[in-house]
């Protein structure tokens, strides 16, 4: 293939995304080599017909993501790499791009990195769901920050597997972009512990990227002065999984409740599913076959005293934590004392969906909770 790519004068995209071309499956099984790789750069610096290629999803990391992404950066033809429109970024013409689910991986974050820096006008940038890893994130982040003239509000980077180093990249950015209203990290094993799809566990829990998570709020957001919104959804911040894997701690929910007593910059937090009380669900879809676990209501009490002091948040989502009706009870007590939502719900917010959710009797107090105050959920006409 390569060797075709090299002669050929007529072909102007290629997909080869999707093929293990590192030698690694979708569970990530097998041997890595970068020898399939290294031979389709060789073959792209003498290809000058080519406008679009796609190599995403083929586990690209290390030396040779960064030899591939030098190789796309230095053909002027290609306009479309990993679905990065880099054309368009050159002209700095987006003020929105969403590459969410596109495999845009290291290589593309890598050559999104280095566009990024004369972008003066993008405002929203969705990079969700790419397997950036913290290589990408952290290339990305640099990016961000290097960029003087940076409009950015917006910055979706969930499920990247980006763990406590990649967390720690995104603090240093959010230090300094002063425009970044809005992060989402969901999804993202800022604890370092996950399981991957076959359901085996992997890492060891620590408090590092939460810590670093803890110095946005505290100290980087006075800084900042502009982060309001903020996405922490399952990251495992008590030490499990969803499927019961690891060992529970309280100590990052609680560290998240003590600078939330005292940061009035934060309008949204999402912490649903993230195991807050030491309980997990055994289900398999559509059915739910019970609990598991030792129930704690540390965590949930933290949360629960912050909202009582904290004077700026207006949305929380605790849903799918498995709390206890009386954990339950006690934070729709709080909710309509300070008119806050429980279940993610935003004030403008005139849909909102609930489908396949799984929720649990507690999670419909939280729910119930929301729809009894007309502030928090008076402009919902459907609800489902």
């Amino acid at each position: 293939m390569a060797k075709m790519l090299g002669v050929n004068g007529g072909l102007t995209s290629i997909d080869l995304s999707r093929n293990q071309l590192c030698g690694l499956d979708a569970y990530g099984q097998g041997t890595y080599t970068a020898e399939g790789i290294i031979v389709i750069a060789d073959a792209l610096r003498v290809n000058g017909a080519l406008t679009s290629v796609d190599v995403g999803w083929n586990d690209i990391t290390g030396n040779v993501a960064q030899e591939l992404a030098t190789v796309v950066l230095s053909k002027p033809t290609l306009e479309i790499f990993c679905n990065i429109p880099i054309k368009k970024l050159r002209a700095d013409s987006l003020s929105e791009l969403d590459l969410s689910g596109k495999g845009v991986g290291v290589t593309g974050a890598l050559v999104l990195a280095n566009l990024l820096p004369v972008t003066g006008a993008l405002t929203t940038l969705d990079l969700s769901f790419n397997d950036l890893k913290y290589e990408g994130i952290s290339a990305v982040c640099k990016a961000i920050k290097s960029n003087k003239e940076t409009k950015l509000a917006s910055l979706n980077v969930s499920g990247n597997f980006i763990g406590p180093v990649g967390a720690n990249a995104v603090v240093a950015m959010v230090a300094v972009t002063g425009g970044l209203t809005s992060i989402d990290l969901s999804r993202n094993q800022l604890c370092g512990i996950w399981t991957d799809n076959k359901g085996d566990p992997h890492g060891t829990y620590t408090t590092e990227g939460i810590t670093a998570i803890i110095t946005a709020i505290d100290d980087a957001l006075h800084v900042n002065g502009g982060l309001t919104s903020l996405n922490l959804s399952d990251n495992q911040l008590c030490g499990l999984d969803r499927y019961g894997l690891g060992t529970y701690t309280a100590d990052g929910i609680t560290a998240i409740a003590d600078a939330l007593r005292v940061n009035g910059g934060l309008t949204s937090i999402n912490l649903s599913e993230n195991q807050l009380c030491g309980i997990w669900n055994d289900w398999t879809p559509p059915l739910w076959t019970g609990q598991h676990g030792t129930y704690t209501a540390e965590g949930i009490t933290a949360i629960a005293d912050a909202l009582r002091v904290n004077g700026g948040l207006t949305m929380t989502n605790l849903l799918r934590n498995q709390l206890d009706v009386e954990s339950a009870k006690m934070l729709a007590e709080v909710a309509k004392q300070r008119g806050i939502s429980l279940c993610g719900i935003q004030r403008d917010q005139t849909t909102a969906k609930f489908y396949f959710n799984v929720l649990q009797p507690p999670d419909a107090i939280l729910l119930a909770s929301d729809l009894s105050q007309a502030i928090v959920t008076g402009a919902l006409t459907k609800i489902e």
